[in-house]
């Protein structure tokens, strides 16, 4: 193998182990961000939102960085897009093991960070919703004559005199 040969395979392997760490990173930002949003733990969630607009970026120039090296190691007619199974079908056998590993690895980490992204919609979305019924019960409550019950379970009309912290929606 020649030099600029190794040192392809040793700058592919060195990135993939980049984005191990990377993506690992962005497994525990979500899993933050997931605890913040069940807690309701406004400032852990922006902290993390603003972590994750940092990792994000680098995370893609790693994904460009490895799609750039694969399509210099593995030429390719029949596409134009390499896969990782493609380069290590082709890579040399010290780095097959190591490649084989890192891959099984990233897939693994893709699949949680796809659930836990998941999660943090639907509980985005749970929450979204639940502020939009408040909003919508508040702005019932504040039509002219509206019925609602009192804090002692009997039914008022609240006219010009309305105390908010009586009225359970």
């Amino acid at each position: 193998m020649s030099k600029e040969a190794k040192v392809a395979w040793d700058y592919l392997k060195a990135n993939l182990d980049n984005q191990v760490v990377a993506y690992s990173r962005l497994t525990t930002l979500l899993r933050q961000e997931n605890k913040a949003l069940i807690e309701r733990n406004h400032q852990s969630l922006i902290n993390v939102s603003n972590q994750k607009e940092i990792l994000t970026p680098e995370i893609f120039e790693l994904q460009t960085e490895m799609s750039s090296i694969m399509n210099k190691i593995v030429v390719s007619e029949s596409s134009s897009i390499v896969s990782l199974q493609q380069v290590i079908a082709f890579s040399p056998e010290q780095f097959k093991q190591e490649f084989s590993k890192s891959r099984g690895v990233l897939m693994s980490q893709k699949k949680e960070i796809m659930l836990l992204q998941y999660r943090n919609q639907k509980l985005m979305e749970n929450a979204l919703k639940y502020i939009q019924h408040i909003m919508n019960k508040v702005m019932d409550i504040r039509s002219d004559n509206q019925q609602v019950y009192s804090k002692r379970g009997s039914t008022n009309v609240l006219g010009d005199s309305r105390n908010w912290m009586d009225i359970v929606a």
